[in-house]
């Protein structure tokens, strides 16, 4: 009996594998530890990811306004794309061992030249504060990047620190005093992206050159600027500059997701006047580096919307069903919005006044013969025959040059005409 169940078992068996016949186990994919099926949709975006990037799209930059996936299900992306490097690079940095205080002396910049060490100060203030705590409210001790040096010196009017060999410190007693009078009184100014055209006392660019000058002390030469903003009011203006270290022109990140044990996030800011700096702290900013190595590679734009394609079209990513609507809405407004502003004119109002003035232009020319022929006709100097008649016909073109205030003033009695 039992090898009869058993026959039977094998037989079931092999006719299953002949009417389904034999599949491959489905590769593995990992999402924070629980493995899956890979999907095709997977397969396909890892085969974009790991695609040899093209030599003349991969540091691609300039605009870009288009759309991606469908009409029915689409992105319109419309940016600025920045060049990016290729590569992510990791760099193992340690203590510095070439600061001292001569070094700090120099950043200091004292005027005065009494300059005194004030750690020993500090540390005991420092001891006293701390044994006066509660437990409760006592800080938490971190792991910190560098050693445990300080050295801290003051002229009375400037104080600057090395710390733990990795970070700095400078403050400006008087221009600091001056920006925290308005710190939290004055608007905050957002002008990361604002460029040169905000209305200030002194350009950001000007700032990030007196930020370098005094940076140079410490042999940095480059900084990557993440955050400028600004504030003025009653006559003081300063910048707030966050910003990272950049070496060779390539920034280091200045967001950063998880915090890793054992990664160091450099990371330095600045209130910066036009008479100078006020505060400036580089915080595990100034570590020396030991070595340089890849740890992954950039998607390239080009990469990238490929992928978001791939996503779309498996409606694993949703878009906008009116994302050309909603471009064409946009570009209305920004074409409604130039000719309220008066940077954009109808073709129609173009037309018809250059049309008239063109008219007028060419009745002033010939009225000039019928106006004029009387007095050319007492003139016998060639010369001055030549001045007169020049002088006329600069006055008629006269009218052409000053075609700008024309047009506002026909655009401004039209517009009145309908109201």
């Amino acid at each position: 009996m039992k090898k009869r169940v058993l026959s039977i078992l094998i037989a079931g068996v092999l006719g299953i594998c002949v009417f389904t016949g034999c599949q491959k186990a489905p590769e593995a994919s990992a999402d924070n530890d629980i493995s899956h099926a890979k999907s095709s949709l997977e397969n396909e975006v890892e085969a974009i990811a790991a695609e040899e990037p093209d030599k003349d799209t991969a540091r691609a930059d300039g605009s870009y306004d288009a759309l991606v996936g469908t009409e029915e299900n689409g992105i319109w992306i419309c940016a600025e794309v920045p060049a990016a490097p290729q590569t992510v690079q990791a760099l193992t940095l340690r203590e510095r061992d070439d600061w001292d205080e001569e070094k700090l002396k120099e950043l200091l910049g004292s005027e005065g030249g009494n300059v005194q060490d004030i750690t020993a100060e500090y540390l005991a203030q420092a001891q006293k504060e701390f044994r006066e705590m509660n437990e409760e409210d006592r800080p938490v001790e971190w792991l910190n990047f560098g050693d445990d040096s300080l050295i801290i010196l003051s002229d009375g009017q400037k104080e600057a620190s090395f710390t733990r060999n990795t970070c700095v410190s400078y403050v400006d007693e008087a221009l600091k005093k001056n920006c925290d009078a308005i710190y939290k009184k004055a608007p905050e100014m957002d002008v990361t992206s604002a460029g040169e055209d905000v209305s200030a006392n002194f350009s950001v660019s000007r700032a990030k050159d007196i930020l370098l000058e005094k940076l140079a002390v410490l042999d940095i030469t480059e900084i990557n600027i993440s955050r400028a903003l600004y504030y003025e009011l009653v006559g003081t203006a300063f910048y707030e500059l966050i910003f990272t270290p950049s070496y060779e022109k390539l920034p280091v990140a200045s967001e950063f997701g998880q915090i890793v044990l054992g990664e160091v996030h450099p990371r330095g800011t600045a209130w910066i006047t036009a008479d100078g700096i006020a505060a400036m702290n580089l915080e595990d900013y100034c570590g020396k580096i030991t070595e340089q190595s890849e740890t992954g590679n950039i998607l390239t734009f080009p990469q990238i919307t490929d992928i978001l394609e791939k996503y779309l079209a498996n409606n694993t990513l949703c878009g906008n069903p009116r994302a050309k609507l909603t471009k064409a809405k946009r570009l209305n407004e920004e074409l409604d919005l130039a000719l309220k502003r008066g940077e954009l004119h109808k073709a129609e109002d173009v037309k018809k006044i250059m049309s008239a003035t063109l008219i007028n232009f060419k009745s002033r020319l010939s009225a000039i013969p019928a106006e004029e022929a009387d007095k050319l006709a007492t003139m016998t100097d060639k010369a001055k025959i030549f001045l007169y008649l020049n002088t006329k016909i600069k006055e008629a073109l006269a009218e052409l040059s000053n075609f700008e205030e024309i047009f506002k003033e026909e655009i401004q009695e039209d517009e009145e005409g309908n109201d």
